[in-house]
């Protein structure tokens, strides 16, 4: 199994729209799609912004979007059309799941 993760910040008063745009966007369209098992977005506020951290599961390399490549990560940030993000990473990051315990 594959969890792809990606991060970003807004300013705080922000968290809720952002959370909103996330929901309406990445969330739901990567859990419709083929191999995904799971999708989820973590939130933590620090001091006034709120980090988001955004991990999507799949059954497989194979069953990634757009594969692993480098360049391809580098598209897997949820557009922000109402520029919310002051600060995202650049590129998705994708790990193999080596170990689970209990329910995820």
């Amino acid at each position: 199994m594959i969890a792809r993760t990606w991060h970003g910040a807004t300013r705080v008063e922000h968290a809720e729209a952002y959370l909103d745009h996330l929901y309406r966007t990445g969330l739901t369209a990567y859990q419709g799609m083929p191999g995904n098992v799971g999708v989820v977005a973590l939130r933590r506020i620090v001091a006034d912004r709120a980090e988001f951290l955004f991990v999507t599961l799949w059954e497989s390399a194979q069953s990634v979007p757009h594969g692993a490549s480098h360049d391809e990560l580098r598209s897997a940030r949820i557009p922000d059309p109402e520029r919310l993000l002051v600060d995202c990473d650049e590129y998705a990051s994708d790990y193999e799941i080596v170990l689970q315990v209990g329910r995820a």
